[in-house]
């Protein structure tokens, strides 16, 4: 006897999703999640004996930098300078109406004749018992004061000229003519040839630890911001022994040539770097993009088998690129250097290259 097959739908359906159950499972258990790898900058920790390159930011000036003034007031009569023009030394550039002063020059000049006229006649008749003494020096006294008073109006009418006290470039041109100015007042600024001078902060921690002032670092290099591809030698100058009473620290001044290829002017900004001459202890420096700062606390990221943990380390005192190692890493241990932000405890990671 034949067995019959009974088809129901409802049982159809079970099967069905039975079926596509255990596909989903199996599927699933095939499926794994990446952890993501992190792509850093990675050094090994050394011992270094080297010198320290520490940087500053600088301020820069001309040694030759004035400000020209008339010796007298007046008007302007004309003004030959242009801002960016070079000069040579002696050259005029500007000068006030010279008319009252040539007048009063003349008229000076003529009271200082009669005078030493006078007093040349007095000298003769002293010779013949002809005057007293004290005639004699009241003609002397008149001649003095006749001879100040031509050649102060004869300085006058040469301070009504303005003149290049160097050769260089006109950096500002204050006046106008038909301006009247005052005594002192700036009319033409001129920027010397020749050396400039680089002016930055150095702390105390610096000052205490470089000793002597013949101990100061005297060869290094200065980077302008506008020319950050070129190295410029500098040679140190001087240091004010006054701290600056909001930041503590000491102005030193470092002078150096301008290429002949760059245009060097008053005001622009550069980094300064210099070379730590002290002699030390060998230590391992940290670069300061590695180290992760949280309160008091420093730390690193330290990498064993590919993956980071903060480590906690002591560093000296100091300013720079980079900071000398008390504890915390041996000579040979991985760290991140660069690329510190977004790290986790036991994230992957993987050497950033170009």
């Amino acid at each position: 006897m034949k067995k019959r097959i009974i088809s129901h739908p409802l049982m159809a359906l079970i099967v069905a999703s039975v079926l596509l159950s255990a596909c989903d499972k199996k599927d699933g258990a095939d499926e794994k999640v990446e952890e993501p790898i992190r792509a850093v900058k990675v050094m090994e920790v050394s011992l270094e004996k080297s010198e320290k390159l520490l940087s500053f930011p600088a301020v820069l000036q001309a040694q030759k930098l004035a400000a020209l003034a008339f010796g007298v007031s007046g008007e302007i009569s004309s003004v030959t300078a242009k801002g960016a023009q070079r000069v040579n030394q002696g050259d005029v550039l500007a000068k006030l109406d010279q008319r009252d002063f040539i007048t009063n020059l003349n008229s000076a000049k003529a009271q200082y004749d009669n005078a030493d006229s006078v007093y040349q006649r007095a000298q003769r008749l002293i010779l013949e018992d002809a005057i007293s003494s004290s005639a004699l020096d009241d003609r002397k006294t008149q001649f003095d004061v006749a001879k100040a008073q031509w050649e102060a109006a004869e300085k006058a009418l040469d301070d009504t000229i303005l003149t290049a006290p160097y050769s260089g470039i006109v950096s500002k041109v204050s006046v106008e003519v038909n301006q009247i100015i005052k005594t002192g007042d700036a009319a033409v600024a001129i920027l010397g040839d020749g050396r400039f001078e680089a002016t930055i902060n150095l702390p105390a921690s610096f000052i205490s630890k470089a000793g002597k002032r013949k101990d100061l670092p005297r060869t290094n290099q200065l980077i302008l911001d506008v020319a950050p591809d070129r190295e410029i030698p500098v040679d140190f100058d001087n240091i004010s022994l006054d701290a600056d009473p909001s930041s503590q620290t000491y102005a030193a001044t470092f002078s150096f040539n301008v290429p002949d290829d760059l245009v060097v002017l008053p005001g622009m900004t550069a980094i300064l770097r210099l070379h730590n001459n002290a002699t030390t202890e060998a230590d391992i420096q940290i670069p300061l993009t590695a180290i992760v700062i949280e309160g008091d606390e420093k730390y690193v990221w330290i990498i064993e088998d590919m993956k980071v943990s903060k480590r906690l380390v002591i560093l000296k005192d100091g300013v720079g690129e980079s900071m000398a190692l008390i504890s915390g890493l041996s000579s040979g241990d991985m760290i991140v250097s660069a690329g510190i932000s977004s790290l986790s405890e036991g994230m992957k990671v993987r050497p950033w290259s170009k």
